[in-house]
């Protein structure tokens, strides 16, 4: 439903607003999915591996706290790339900093509710959340846009989107803050700080210089290729982002969610055979989506976003490498946050810091458009997720090893 909502919406919406507009908007988006992961400082995973309730709303509340200072910093950044026009940031709206920390403390909010819910075992709350917030999103947009709002509109429906979802999950989760709310204090929150460091030690690092080269193809587009090229990626990456969301996204949470069970019950001899099970199947969805962005993007861009967005098409199924990868690869590597090796990510991290440095300078040697830069992007990066997945099946055999000789020693 979340996606149907997104898909029926984007025809409107991409008749609407300019690719320029929809340029501004992906560099916006580049810079607030840069600060998303770690906006929490991946505390958010430790609630679905903590010990006891009383730990997880020490958690919550260290989270909250942390969610107010990165919106804060977010903001200033947001501020600074606008006033110094670095990578073309200077085409954001002015009012883009406050958009940034009002949409950067809900998301917050969501990421912390939502593992509140998923070590509850409430998934249907977190669908719930999903239709609520593209519905939200979806419909601001095309309001904005009967309204003239431009680029503000956009940006404004990235902060209604965020809080909608928000509001969903809160009213399921009203026993969080029933009770125990009078407990949280600095202290516990120190405590809960310190005894899951390796998620904002090793987790939040290895995250960041992950987001360095997932947002950095818009504002490289948006030097390279103008900001029309760039809002030409942004559709296409929208139009990418759905599969990776919802169905990737929600395919991710109920893996993490019984990967997490079998770790707390100790029955560590079913991680390997879940594990595979559940990336072969994820596998042969990802191949579909992909084959069909390769054949029916081109020829139906222009028909449903308009005849001004065919390139959007090309670039579309240029990436169909890189969004079959990352359906996969993306929901496997939870095994990493799960099983407390959060340290192990930095092997993809480098290689694909890498591969966008080979790609950037071979693709600006080369004098490609906008569509060959894709493609070639789309190579690389899916040969980052594949060495990725090797990384993540070789730590997860040699941690259940481990495990099981403890258990039977």
């Amino acid at each position: 439903m979340a996606q149907i909502i997104v898909v029926v919406a984007m025809p409107f919406v991409t008749r609407l607003f300019t690719p320029e507009m929809f340029g501004a908007l992906s560099l916006y988006q580049s810079l607030s999915q840069f600060f998303i992961p770690v906006v929490a400082w991946r505390y958010e995973g430790a609630l679905l591996i903590s010990e006891a309730e009383e730990e997880s709303r020490a958690l919550f509340f260290l989270g909250l706290i942390i969610v107010f200072f990165m919106a804060f910093f977010a903001s200033i950044v947001t501020y600074g790339f606008f006033v110094f026009d670095f990578m073309g940031y200077a085409e954001l709206p002015s009012w883009s900093p406050l958009f940034m920390a009002i949409s950067l403390v809900g998301t917050g909010y969501f990421a912390l509710y939502r593992s509140w819910l998923l070590r509850q075992g409430a998934v249907k709350g977190i669908g719930l959340a999903a239709i609520s917030r593209s519905g939200s999103s979806a419909v601001s947009k095309v309001l904005a846009g009967f309204f003239s709002l431009g680029s503000y509109g956009l940006l404004l429906s990235e902060v209604v989107g965020a809080w909608a979802a928000v509001l969903s999950l809160r009213k399921k989760s009203k026993r969080l803050f029933k009770g125990e709310v009078g407990r949280w204090n600095l202290s516990s929150a120190k405590r809960m700080a310190k005894k899951y460091k390796k998620f904002a030690a090793y987790e939040m690092p290895s995250m960041l210089l992950n987001q360095v080269s997932a947002v950095a193809p818009v504002p490289i587009i948006a030097s390279l290729y103008g900001i029309k090229a760039a809002g030409m990626f942004g559709v296409a990456r929208m139009v990418f982002s759905i599969p990776s969301r919802q169905i990737g996204n929600a395919a991710a949470d109920v893996f993490q969610m019984e990967l997490g069970r079998l770790v707390r019950v100790n029955k560590v001899e079913q991680v390997e055979k879940l594990f595979y099970s559940f990336s072969g199947k994820l596998t042969i969805v990802a191949l579909v989506l992909c084959l069909a962005f390769v054949f029916l993007a081109p020829l139906c861009v222009p028909y449903v976003f308009g005849v001004e967005w065919s390139a959007a098409g090309f670039m579309l199924a240029e990436m169909a490498p890189w969004i079959c990868a990352s359906l996969v690869v993306s929901a496997m590597s939870r095994a990493l946050s799960v099983m407390e090796k959060q340290e192990w990510k930095i092997v993809y991290d480098i290689s694909l810091l890498g591969i966008m440095a080979l790609v950037y300078g071979y693709s600006k040697n080369q004098e490609f458009s906008s569509v060959d830069f894709v493609g070639v992007l789309s190579v690389g990066m899916a040969l980052a997720y594949v060495i990725y997945f090797f990384v993540i099946a070789v730590v997860v055999h040699i941690d259940v090893k481990a495990r099981c000789a403890e258990s039977h020693g």
